[in-house]
């Protein structure tokens, strides 16, 4: 009764390729380096770490091109 139940096919499934985050790629390749933070309510944001001391939010540099020191 349960006889020939899977169907197989000869066309290969290709993993789904996804871009990389922009803002992430400019925070790289600017010389920084990536920390991801996830808040009490899960939502995460992700942040860029400069050798100077900077920290900044990585779609406000990505956006706005500029980080200013934490205060």
């Amino acid at each position: 009764m349960f006889e020939n139940l899977f169907v197989t096919s000869s066309t290969p499934v290709l993993p789904t390729l996804t871009r990389p985050n922009p803002a992430s790629t400019n925070c790289i390749n600017i010389g920084g380096t990536l920390e991801l933070k996830t808040d009490f309510q899960g939502a995460m944001t992700s942040w860029c770490h400069f050798p100077d001391g900077r920290i900044c939010e990585v779609w406000a540099l990505y956006r706005d091109k500029i980080c200013q020191p934490i205060k």
